[in-house]
């Protein structure tokens, strides 16, 4: 699949990407605390949005298919790639928190669910 996919898909998963950006700078704890975590374990210097860019520019999205997890039905699935802002287990977990959380999203007419269904390991 080139970058864009056969579907289009390239496209799409840059539009998820930036929207996932949008939901992140729009929280201003956030902000602060990524600044904090990059600015301690990445040894970067700045202010806090220029920090937060140096992670936002790490998300990547990719499409796949993954399998719903009460009916073992394929659906596409978008996953989210973006660099750890800590080697701590417990100070990352509580960081991608923001990003994990069950619930639903609306992006347009389509529903996103969060944990909703299981994907094989994409980084063996």
């Amino acid at each position: 699949m080139d970058a864009d996919g056969p579907d289009g898909t390239g496209q799409v998963c840059q539009q998820v990407a930036k929207e996932i950006k949008d939901y992140i700078w729009q929280d201003r704890n956030f902000t602060v605390s990524t600044a904090y975590h990059v600015e301690q374990n990445w040894g970067l210097q700045g202010d806090p949005a220029t920090l937060l860019k140096h992670i936002t520019d790490t998300i990547q999205v990719v499409c796949v298919i993954a399998e719903l997890k009460t009916l073992r039905k394929g659906v596409p699935t978008y996953l989210v790639y973006i660099k750890p802002v800590t080697n701590d287990g417990k100070m990352y977990l509580k960081w991608v928190k923001k990003f994990t959380q069950a619930g639903a999203y609306w992006r347009g007419p389509c529903q996103l669910e969060i944990d909703k269904a299981v994907v094989d390991c994409k980084l063996c």
